[in-house]
């Protein structure tokens, strides 16, 4: 009997010893956003993914890849602030609070009747504005200026807004900004040659990009420019010239390292793709197998190129464009009539187009939402006691 209780109180140790404790290591990010991956450290995890119980507050999140000492997941869109939390085998490590950054739609502001110039946050699931700054008053009566070109820098967390005059631009301002202190500090700038116009564009991580307008002349015809800018230099590097019609609807594409834009045609009423490498400096034609007129250029959250296809006048319709393979395929049909799509950004967390759409009187009436998940539209009226105008949306996360 003794041998046997001896037997049973060795095995009994034995367990709790060969039991593997959990240590705590570190997290590779300290925030991210929705989409993001998240990769935890430590000791002890189950090689079951299964097996890892994630929490964020109360929200479970599932873990896509594990091993003993390392675990991967993604941030989903109803992820917030907390604390963050791993179980195992009753056991549980407290990494403490992470930070979840939540996606706001930052827009140009120009009010009509009580005139200045605002950047505002708006609220795309039912129209709701709130201040975001404040920008320099211009005296639109006595000056030929504008604000332009919101862009926004994910890795500074800053925006980025650029004032010009209309035509010609013989100098402009970039205005950049904090997201999180509104801290403003001014970028002048003197051109050297002869704009009609000029816009600035980025990658929405750190890099920033002007595209540029010559005059156009018996010589050279129309001529654009794609320059690199270093703000705190003011340094400008000259990527590529580009000549024929205009261009514009420039999208940066950090999957592919690439410029996208559309040229007009001579008749005006037609338009060509284009893309500028960024790799070799070439540009390049993407001739189409279809016939339709493309009107804006977009990209989603995985840098898939998107157009609105128009096989007439009052009827448009959501397209993804396969480069290499020169082909579109239709992904929506938007309502007939609607015009006035340029303004419009992309909602990573939604993962859906945001068109902010004019009335007659040229002011911003309503939102129009396409959503890719379930291939459906939807739109936010707004009622505002003033007439205005917003342009340049773009998404941020704070």
């Amino acid at each position: 009997m003794m041998c046997l209780v001896g037997a049973l109180c060795f095995s009994c140790n034995d367990d709790n010893d060969d039991r593997i404790k959990l240590v705590a290591g570190e997290l590779n990010i300290s925030e991210a956003k929705a989409g993001d991956e998240l990769i935890i450290s430590g000791e002890g995890f189950s090689t079951i993914k299964e097996e890892n119980i994630v929490r964020l507050n109360d929200l479970v999140i599932s873990v896509t890849g594990a091993t003993a000492s390392q675990l991967k997941l993604v941030i989903p869109a109803e992820a917030t602030t907390g604390t963050l939390t791993v179980t195992l085998d009753n056991q549980m490590l407290d990494y403490g609070t992470f930070k979840v950054l939540q996606e706001k739609i930052l827009t140009l502001k120009l009010d009509y009747d009580n005139g200045g110039d605002y950047i505002v946050s708006i609220d795309p699931k039912t129209g709701l504005e709130t201040p975001f700054i404040e920008l320099p008053k211009i005296d639109h009566d006595n000056l030929d200026l504008m604000y332009s070109s919101l862009c926004y820098l994910g890795d500074s967390k800053e925006v980025l807004v650029m004032q010009h005059p209309e035509w010609p631009v013989d100098k402009y301002k970039i205005l950049k900004i904090n997201i999180e202190t509104k801290e403003l500090v001014e970028y002048d700038f003197v051109e050297v040659d002869e704009l009609e116009d000029i816009e600035m564009t980025s990658d929405g991580k750190s890099t920033i990009y002007f595209i540029k307008d010559l005059y156009w002349s018996e010589e050279d015809g129309n001529t654009v420019t794609f320059e690199k800018v270093n703000l705190e230099s003011k340094e400008l590097e000259l990527i590529a010239t580009s000549k024929g019609e205009l261009i514009y609807d420039c999208n940066v594409s950090i999957e592919k390292n690439r410029i996208y834009y559309l040229r007009e045609n001579e008749t005006e009423d037609d338009s060509t793709l284009e893309y500028l490498s960024l790799n070799d400096k070439s540009l390049n034609e993407v001739a189409l197998n279809s016939s339709e007129i493309l009107n804006n250029l977009m990209l989603d959250s995985s840098g898939n190129l998107y157009a609105l296809s128009s096989p007439s006048k009052e009827k448009y319709n959501l397209v993804k464009i396969n480069v290499e393979d020169r082909t579109e395929d239709l992904v929506m049909n938007f309502p007939d009539g609607e015009e006035g799509y340029s303004n419009l950004c992309f909602s990573i967390v939604s993962n859906e187009f945001i068109f902010f759409l004019d009335g007659d009187n040229d002011t911003t009436e309503s939102i129009l939402k396409a959503n890719l998940t379930d291939k459906t539209i939807s739109t936010v009226d707004y009622e505002a006691e003033t007439s205005f105008y917003f342009s340049y949306p773009v998404s941020i996360f704070q």
